[in-house]
């Protein structure tokens, strides 16, 4: 199964990196490994956690909820829904 996304990498503060560990993604109906995505352990979430806190110290912190909903509505819109991949899974 092609993926559009790697199973080993997780995006903290706008970068990418490698984790050790994956954990598998079901498929609801049938129980089936349809494939894996990034686990974060401690030091990531850890990461995350600072990402997250430095981000609300700059611009974004300042930002009201309406204006960070027009800024990221479109960017949501903007990614496109993996079609053969979610074909697969219904079918």
């Amino acid at each position: 199964m092609h993926l559009w996304y790697s199973p080993r990498e997780i995006l903290i503060g706008g970068q990418w990196s490698l984790t050790p560990d994956a954990l598998p993604v079901e498929n609801p109906s049938t129980g089936a490994q349809m494939g894996e995505i990034a686990r974060g352990g401690r030091a990531e979430i850890d990461a995350a956690v600072q990402a997250a806190r430095a981000a609300l110290r700059r611009a974004w912190g300042a930002t009201t909820a309406q204006e960070r909903r027009r800024i990221m509505a479109p960017i949501g819109h903007m990614v496109p829904a993996p079609a053969d991949n979610i074909a697969g899974i219904e079918g």
